[in-house]
């Protein structure tokens, strides 16, 4: 039976280095999956993508995403996330490190 994360553990392994597969909404309505690399910050997750592509656009027309997270290695733990995207340029997300 899987267990939840406690606030720490979740933000542990949100830090982690993971590929998660983001999910969005297809022009039709389908869902779009796609592998991706993230950087999670502040509580935000942040990815880069061509503006052209189809992730983009999807966003650019539904905010609605999804998004699991998850390390391949024992005990093989994973998390999902909902929410809405927003499309920025490339120096608007992070600010100043």
């Amino acid at each position: 039976m899987p267990r939840r994360f406690t606030g720490g553990e979740f933000e542990r392994f949100m830090r982690g280095r993971h590929v998660a597969v983001l999910a969005t909404v297809s022009e039709k309505g389908d869902p779009v999956l796609t592998p991706i690399w993230y950087l999670y910050r502040d509580g935000r997750f942040f990815m880069r993508t061509a503006k052209e592509s189809a992730k983009a656009r999807n966003i650019g027309r539904d905010a609605r995403v999804g998004f699991c997270i998850q390390d391949e290695r024992p005990p093989y733990r994973s998390a999902t996330v909902y929410g809405r995207a927003a499309l920025v340029q490339k120096d608007e997300g992070l600010g100043a490190s």
